[in-house]
């Protein structure tokens, strides 16, 4: 799978969650313009869905994602912990799972 494919694919399970078409890709991409989780329209369509309970941070918590990997990857840096480039991409690789720097 290339990272194309992933992301093609994460679009469309969104789609399919807020009842968009497949493919899902060019309306999320059209509907998140400006930010996912701040978006307007996103966080309408999905507070207005029946099907699952959704639960919507402010909008004052709802920063850009680069800065919530960015914290931890620069406190990381800071205490000396260098990791490979060959380290793998796991999106759901919890925190509490990784090596703490010594």
């Amino acid at each position: 799978m290339t990272l194309d494919d992933a992301a093609g694919e994460a679009f469309d399970k969104v789609a399919r969650l807020i009842g968009l078409t497949y493919p899902g890709g060019p309306a999320i991409r059209q509907a998140c313009e400006g930010g996912v989780s701040a978006n307007r329209a996103l966080r309408t369509a999905m507070q207005t869905q029946t099907e699952y309970t959704v639960h919507i941070p402010p909008l004052a918590l709802c920063t850009d994602n680069a800065v919530m990997i960015a914290c931890p990857g620069h406190y990381r840096f800071s205490a000396g912990q260098r990791d490979s480039l060959g380290i793998d991409v796991l999106p759901n690789w919890p925190l509490t799972e990784v090596e703490s720097p010594a």
